[in-house]
């Protein structure tokens, strides 16, 4: 039986984070994914001879570099964009333009409170110490010197409908569908629901400078500082089950092999992590039902398609046109249809990366909203083939001719980004994004410290606080809980 300090199931932006901090602090760290790729839904791959993706993520730009200095990053080949996403927004006119100005302003005079509300662990809100109900205190009090016009403002856009919101300060909808549409990634919800508001004000106010060369160029860089840090990575691992004895984890079992470890970070979700690799009478009833609740419904499909010629596009682009195309968009998913007209970020990865496809040609990624896990009449071939003809359709009308130019598509719905990343209910989160389902509540109240009530055994993955796509965040404080259990 080999033997190292810590274990980390799953290698993508979480688990690649988590292993390289334990690995700095001196630990022997072994980092295992069950997939053939580095890097998760951020990983680059080749789809066609010849024709590269820059991941099925389109956007990394909410990534905590607070706590990744230490990786180096810059020294792996990573450089970053000089703007954030809300550089590409639609110029704005008349009064637009003086309400998005303000509306710039209110994000900049907020965001410090919420980086630090982001960056830092929630309190233990089920067993909470002098400590947490201290840094409770100081959050509540960093809140109240926002002034009272900012934070009652804060307050008070928490729970308000995205439509609501775009309605009060913009008047041109190209403008709120632009602000709108990129908040409701990783929900199932549309622009009208309660609380998507603070979704909104949630990337806006942590959006920064970007990866050149998109989420593949970023999991490259952390698999590169993984390696310098001397972090054991293995792909093509299926693990069987951790081992338990006494309360405390012992081990993780293989196909055919055993591993001894008395610390195992998970960056999979609560469900697959606590029902699928830990026996039940490890754990308390409450919390298999904990781990049963936890919503991962996913709602988009991904399509690439390699292009014999440059299409005539921005490099990111939306293709919805009003807040009503968001809502239906969404009415499919509850009701588990497929949405024929779907909306779509399209993204050209290889207009700044021309190396991803051949000379003169081009890679083109899209992320299909509308697009239920649990669809009514299955993932069949005539679904995939619907699916396919209506993005393509979209792509179309946004730019005339691209149709004749497709040499090969690729298409992965919702049980193909569960099936080949792990993600469950193929959701590129690994659980939704909702007023209920973060902070203290991802994923639970018992968990959002990280650990498991068994013994070194934590969650390190996007079901944790902050959570994709606030990408790092939770693979950085699970890897400093965990270092502080041996201090």
């Amino acid at each position: 039986m080999s033997s190292v300090d810590a274990v980390v199931l799953g290698a993508d932006i979480e688990g690649l984070v988590a292993a390289a901090a334990l690995a700095r602090a001196g630990r022997a760290v072994l980092l295992l994914e069950q997939g053939d790729v580095i890097g998760g839904v951020a990983a680059g791959e080749e789809f066609h001879p010849g024709y590269r993706s820059a991941g099925v993520v389109h956007e990394v730009g909410c990534l905590r570099r607070k706590h990744l200095g230490f990786l180096e990053l810059e020294g792996h080949g990573l450089a970053w964009s000089d703007g954030d996403a809300w550089t590409r927004l639609p110029a704005a006119q008349g009064a637009d333009a003086e309400a998005l100005a303000r509306w710039r302003e209110f994000i900049a005079r907020v965001r410090p409170w919420v980086n630090e509300l982001i960056d830092s662990p929630p309190p233990a809100a089920a067993q909470p110490a002098a400590a947490d109900l201290l840094g409770l205190a100081k959050t509540g009090f960093s809140l109240r010197r926002l002034g009272e016009r900012d934070m009652f403002e804060l307050l008070r856009i928490a729970s308000l409908p995205l439509a609501d919101w775009m309605g009060e300060c913009f008047e041109d909808e190209a403008l709120r569908v632009a602000l709108a549409a990129p908040a409701l990634l990783g929900t199932v919800l549309g622009p009208r629901a309660p609380g998507t508001a603070a979704l909104l004000c949630l990337r806006a106010c942590l959006a920064g400078p970007e990866p050149l060369g998109g989420p593949a160029a970023l999991a490259d860089a952390l698999a590169a500082a993984c390696r310098r840090l001397g972090v054991g990575m293995r792909t093509g691992q299926r693990v069987a089950r951790l081992r338990v004895e006494a309360g405390s984890v012992r081990g993780v079992e293989l196909e055919g092999e055993s591993i001894a470890a008395t610390r195992v970070l998970s960056a999979w979700s609560p469900g697959r992590t606590l029902l699928e690799l830990v026996e039940p009478r490890h754990l308390p009833t409450s919390l298999e039902q904990v781990a049963r609740n936890w919503r991962s419904r996913g709602s988009v499909a991904a399509i690439r398609w390699a292009l014999s010629k440059p299409p005539e596009l921005p490099e990111r682009t939306c293709t919805a046109r009003s807040l009503n195309e968001l809502e239906q968009s969404a009415d499919h998913l509850k009701f588990g249809t497929m949405c024929e007209q779907p909306w779509l970020d399209v993204f050209v990865p290889s207009a700044t990366q021309a190396s991803l496809a051949p000379k003169g040609h081009a890679v083109v990624s899209a992320l299909v909203h509308g697009m239920p896990h649990r669809l009514e009449q299955g993932w069949n071939e005539d679904a995939r083939s619907r699916l396919a003809t209506a993005a393509l359709h979209e792509l179309e009308r946004i730019c005339p001719g691209a149709r004749e130019t497709v040499v090969a598509t690729d298409l992965l719905t919702p049980i193909d980004l569960e099936r080949r990343f792990g993600q469950d209910g193929g959701h590129l989160f690994q659980g939704e994004l909702a007023l209920d389902q973060l902070w203290i509540q991802r994923p639970a109240p018992r968990l959002s410290r990280y650990a498991t009530p068994i013994e070194g055994l934590f969650l390190c993955g996007s079901s944790s606080h902050p959570g994709g796509p606030f990408y790092g965040g939770a693979g950085a404080l699970a890897a400093r809980a965990l270092l502080s259990l041996d201090r």
